[in-house]
Formats: C-alpha cells, structure tokens, sequence
C-alpha cells in the first residue's frame, strides 16, 4: 500500500513538473493570414544622402565593408577592414577623423571585422585574432577603454554582434571537438554577465581531411558541406529592439519569437505564405559570393580546385531546396516595426520585407532595391532613418541613407 502510495505521488508530482514545464514554453502565438487584416501598410523609402567615391581616395574604405553605424548625432562610422581602422563622417557626410589602426596598441587592430555605437554612446569593435575573437572598447569621445574576449573557453565567434544596451549578442559560436572531429556551430544569443545561450539553431560538420582535401571530390565535399547549413535554413536570425526587447527567427520556419529584456519569452507570430521557388540560376547567384569567399581563403596551390565540375558537385552535396527560406533576415524600424525580409531576389537586385508592429500584428510589405548584401545588421535604423552599405554601379562601396516612413499602402 505504501510503495503504491509512494509511485502514486511520484507520478503526480511528475506529472506536475511536465505541465509546468510544458507552461513555460507554451508561449501565446499570433497568428496571420497572407494578406494584413483591415487596412495595408508599407514602408517608404526616399533616399537622402549618398557617399561613394567622390569622397576622394584618402576618405574611403578600402577591404570588405558590409556595415555602417550612427550615433545620435547622425554621424556616421565604417570599419575600414583593409587599412585596419574606422572612418567617421559626419550627418552631411564631410570626413571627420580617422580612429585606430592596425596593431596591438590601445585602439589598434589585427583584424576589424565589424563597428558599432550603442545607445549609450560607446563604440564596441569585433575583431578576429588568430583563433580568438575579442571587443575593443571605446568611451563616447572615442578613446580606447580595454579590450575583452566574451566568448567561452573552447568557442571562437565568427561574428558577434550587441544588442544597443550592450547586454547580449548574436553570434555564430564555432566550437572543434577533437573526440569526435567535428565542428559544432551555434546561431544564439549569448548573454556575456550570466554566460546563459539561448541556443536557435545549432548544427556539426566534419573536420577538414588533409588526406583528400588536395583532391576535386575531397574538395568539392568540404565546400558542399560548409554551404549545405545556410541552403537548408539552419540560419538564426536576430533584431535587437530599442526597447530592450529581441526578436528571433530560424530561417527555415516563418515563426518569429519576441523576448523581453530579460530573454523571457513572450510570443511568437509569423504569417501564411505562399512559398516561392528558387531556380538554378537564383541558386548560382546566392553561391556565388560564397565560392569568392573560399577562394580568396584558400592557399595558392589549392585554387586550381575552384572548377565548374567541383561547383556543381558541391551544390549537389548541399542539396538546395526547391524553395526559397521564407525568412532571410530580421531587422526593427526607429519606431519599433519589426522587419522580416521575406524574399531576397539577388537576379533582380530587390528585396521584399514584411511589417509586423509590436503586437505581432501582420500590417503589409514593401520592396527596394538591394544593391549588395541584405542582413539584419546591413540595414540600420536610427529615428527616421534607415543606413546602409551598397554596391555601386562600379561595384565599389558607397553609404547610403535613407528617409523612412511607415505609410497606408494606398498613400505611396
């Protein structure tokens, strides 16, 4: 009597704990339909200002630039990865000042990868060094502080980017583990205080083999296995709010979840959708700047590798899908929309995103040209503006800002 007594309370209090835990994560959804209900909104986007190369060769930034960053001013900064520095021009676009500059001295740079101003004034500087990855500090004069490394022990990030208070990060955490020669890689975000990860997608691939990476189906393998992830939206998408608040997404799934500023869940929402097919040719064109990236990485003596034949084994290893991922990106407007870009045409050079307000609530889409690379930290919003870095009609970088404006749709 008293063993069945005592299997009864356990499988009461068992079952107390799986409702409880079921409760926790039953968060409420909203849900949308295809089109907004009630009246249609979008988003006007008049360009304001543009800087390119008649700023003159001294003011530019030579390397691979994909970001810019404003202050409340409206000046605006770029990490300039090739000279190792970050450029500031003001809000009518005039140079200001060169800060930092390739070394290990206070301020310096091995590696600039990414620059950004948080709301309150403070820049923060990500940069890649060797297999370790750290933040160099700057005060709001733009005076080096200290650099710190807030990754765990073992994780590189391959990119880190703050919320505006300064409390968490999206990253790409990399991870090798030699037991099992496989690298694990982690889309989250990292809450550096408490080291807590709020892991969105997490995936492995295997280790480079030395013994057949010399050769086209050792090679053909490996890149086909570093694109395959991304083709089948294991992707984490991140927006961080004004308000504190987050917003994330895994880009195979058009559900996106709200989170406080404490990452506590709030609700999720997304929209239905008709999916949208990808072609041969939009894939050649999303893999093309992908297959530049490792060549440009590769040792001399390995780019003879690069052949159409080991291209098209490489996409046949990452195994696309006959659609399009229904997410692509995730951003917030000055006043607090959130923005899902729903579909990234890359052959006809637009992009279209998708409105929600705070609540969740489906209000229309609006399109633009994309001009260059479209992500969650490419298009920064600051009050009614929205930056971004674009590919000239040259193909060289310019800055470009915009004035934005959410409007009825039957207004525009």
């Amino acid at each position: 009597m008293l063993h069945f007594a005592s299997r009864a309370v356990f499988c009461i209090a068992l079952l107390g704990m799986s409702a409880a835990l079921f409760a926790a994560d039953n968060i409420p959804e909203v849900k949308n339909g295809k089109n907004p209900e009630g009246a249609a909104y979008t988003l006007e986007i008049v360009e304001d200002l543009r800087m390119g190369p008649d700023l003159g060769d001294e003011y530019l930034w030579p390397g691979l630039t994909t970001t810019v960053t404003v202050d409340d001013r409206g000046h605006m900064y770029v990490a300039n990865t090739g000279d190792r520095c970050i450029m500031e021009y003001d809000k009518t676009g005039a140079f200001v000042r060169k800060i930092g500059g390739p070394g290990e001295g206070p301020g310096e740079f091995q590696n600039l990868i990414l620059f950004q101003i948080l709301a309150d004034g403070r820049g923060a500087a990500f940069e890649a060094a060797g297999q370790a990855t750290r933040h160099v500090w700057f005060d709001k004069d733009m005076k080096f502080v200290e650099r710190t490394m807030p990754a765990p022990p073992g994780t590189m990030f391959q990119q880190a980017y703050w919320s505006p208070d300064g409390q968490r990060l999206f990253v790409l955490g990399i991870k090798p583990d030699m037991q099992t020669r496989k690298i694990i890689s982690k889309w989250m975000v990292y809450v550096p205080a408490s080291k807590t990860e709020h892991v969105l997608v997490e995936y492995q691939t295997d280790f480079p083999n030395p013994q057949t990476l010399g050769t086209p189906d050792g090679f053909a393998a490996l890149m086909g296995e570093n694109i395959k992830p991304v083709a089948q939206g294991k992707l984490g998408l991140v927006a961080f709010a004004a308000d504190g608040r987050t917003y994330t997404a895994v880009a195979k799934h058009y559900v996106i979840t709200a989170w406080d500023s404490e990452m506590n869940k709030l609700f999720t929402f997304g929209r239905d959708y008709t999916p949208i097919s990808q072609t041969k040719e939009d894939i050649d064109a999303v893999v093309e700047p992908v297959v530049d990236n490792f060549r440009g990485a590769m040792p001399e003596q390995l780019k003879h590798l690069f052949t159409e034949n080991t291209i098209r084994k490489a996409l046949e290893i990452a195994d696309f899908p006959p659609s399009r991922l229904p997410i692509q990106g995730l951003n917030t407007t000055g006043d607090g929309k959130i923005i899902a870009i729903h579909n990234a045409d890359i052959l006809a050079n637009t992009y279209t995103g998708d409105l929600f307000n705070k609540e969740g609530k489906y209000l229309g889409q609006f399109k633009h040209k994309m001009k260059g690379l479209t992500s969650a930290q490419n298009m920064v919003f600051k009050g009614d503006y929205m930056y971004r870095v674009e590919i000239g009609e040259n193909d060289e970088t310019e800055i470009v800002r915009y004035r934005c404006k959410v409007k009825p749709a039957d207004k525009i």
